[in-house]
C-alpha cells in the first residue's frame, strides 16, 4: 500500500510521523492544522480494489461505521474525531495516547507479567462490553490494535469501526482482510461476526500475550483457516508451564469452537478475569 508522505496534510491534519502500518492500513500522528491538537490518523486505501461497490458506496459506509465508533466513549476505547476521504485514501482521526502497542509483549522472551496481561484482558473485556451494549461488534481484536499506557488508563482498545467496514465483498476475490490467527471459527467460516466472536479473539490474544505463541499456526492460510476451524490450541502449559490454572482456565472458555460455550458477555469474562488475579493476589 502506497501512504501518503510525513508532512503531507490530510484534511484539517499534518502528518508527523509514521507510527505503524498494519493489514488496513497506516498510521500517523499528526496535529490539528488550526487548533494545534495532537491526534493519530490512520490512511485506508482500497479504491484500486473495488469489485462489487462504487467509491461512492464504500466512502458512504465508511462514514456510517466511524460515526457509530465515534460515538463510544469509554476510558477503555480509543475515542473517534473524525472521518473522510482526500486523493482515494479513507482518513480516520482519533485520540492520541502515548504507549506501547501490545505487539511488542507477545515473543516468548519479552512478556508482560501475568498479573499485568489480566488487568489488561478485564479492561478490554469491560471496553468490549460497553461497546457490544452499543451494538459495535470490533471484529478486529488483537494486540495491534490495543495500546498500552503504563499509567492511569492502562489499555485502549483501538480500530472501532474500520474492520467492518472492510469486511465486505468490495475488495479483489482471494483477498483475506484482517487477521486470520485472530479470527473465530465463525469467521473463518463466513458466518455472522457477533459479541461471542470478539471474545474469542480476546482468547487469543491473551494466549499469546501469556505464551508468545499463537494457538494454531498453519504452512499457509487455509491450512491455518482449517486448524481454527478443526481443530483445539495448543495446551497453554505446553509452552509455560507456570502460567495459573485459574488463567488458563479463562482463556481456554474465550477460545471454545462454539460461541455457546464461551463467555456470553465482556463483563461475564471481565469478571473471570478480576477474580482470578484477586486469587493470585491472595495467594502471594
Amino acid at each position: 500500500m502506497a501512504v501518503a508522505a510525513a508532512s503531507r496534510t490530510v484534511g484539517r491534519y499534518r502528518l508527523r510521523k509514521k507510527l505503524f502500518r498494519d493489514d488496513t492500513g497506516t498510521v500517523y500522528i499528526a496535529r490539528h492544522t488550526e487548533l494545534g491538537r495532537k491526534v493519530t490518523v490512520k490512511l485506508i486505501r482500497i479504491a484500486g480494489d473495488l469489485v462489487s461497490e462504487t467509491w461512492a458506496e464504500v466512502q458512504s459506509r465508511f462514514l456510517r461505521e466511524t460515526r457509530a465508533a465515534g460515538r463510544l466513549r469509554h476510558p477503555n476505547i480509543l475515542s473517534v474525531w473524525d472521518a473522510g476521504e482526500q486523493d482515494n485514501f479513507l482518513y480516520i482521526v482519533m485520540d492520541y495516547v502515548p504507549g506501547d502497542r501490545l505487539d511488542a509483549y507477545t515473543h516468548p522472551d519479552h512478556l508482560l507479567p501475568v498479573t499485568t496481561v489480566l488487568q489488561i484482558g478485564s479492561q478490554v473485556a469491560r471496553a468490549l462490553d460497553y461497546a457490544h451494549q452499543q451494538l459495535v461488534v470490533h471484529r478486529d481484536i488483537k494486540p495491534i490494535n490495543i495500546i498500552f499506557e503504563r499509567g492511569n488508563r492502562g489499555a485502549i482498545l483501538t480500530g472501532f469501526g474500520v474492520a467492518r467496514m472492510l469486511d465486505t465483498n468490495l475488495t479483489k476475490t482471494g483477498t483475506v482482510r484482517g487477521s486470520p490467527s485472530f479470527m473465530s471459527p465463525e469467521q473463518v467460516r463466513g458466518a455472522k461476526v457477533t459479541a461471542t466472536s470478539d471474545i474469542y479473539s480476546l482468547g487469543v490474544t491473551l494466549y499469546q500475550l501469556l505464551t508468545g505463541w499463537l494457538p494454531f499456526v498453519g504452512d499457509s492460510i487455509t491450512d491455518l483457516m482449517q486448524r481454527i476451524v478443526e481443530e483445539e490450541p495448543r495446551k497453554v502449559h505446553d509452552l509455560r508451564a507456570d502460567v495459573p490454572q485459574c488463567v488458563v482456565k479463562v482463556v481456554e472458555k474465550a477460545l471454545a469452537k462454539e460461541p455457546a460455550a464461551r463467555y456470553q458477555s465482556g463483563a461475564n469474562m471481565a469478571e473471570a478475569l478480576t477474580a482470578c488475579a484477586q486469587q493470585l493476589s491472595g495467594a502471594g
